[in-house]
């Protein structure tokens, strides 16, 4: 009952004890969340990531050297 009465006193103090404890569950929410989405993505980023390479060596055999310098001026970005 102590706490009850210190909060009851201090409400500016309870409410900053409230929101770090609802920042920490939707850190760890986050977290869980960034877990799972990182096993389902894995191999949809490497697809990804496969494709992109093939599309930059396409360009390069064409040799459409006006779009590989924008791609790669997008990715310096």
């Amino acid at each position: 009952m102590g706490s009850d009465r210190h909060s009851a006193r201090d409400p500016e103090r309870s409410n900053l004890s409230l929101y770090v404890l609802a920042e920490a569950h939707n850190s760890l929410i986050q977290v869980k969340f960034a877990v799972i989405a990182q096993s389902i993505l894995k191999d949809w980023v490497f697809v990804s990531l496969k494709t992109c390479i093939l599309d930059l060596v396409e360009k390069i055999l064409k040799k459409d050297l006006h779009k590989l310098s924008v791609i790669f001026t997008a990715f310096l970005k």
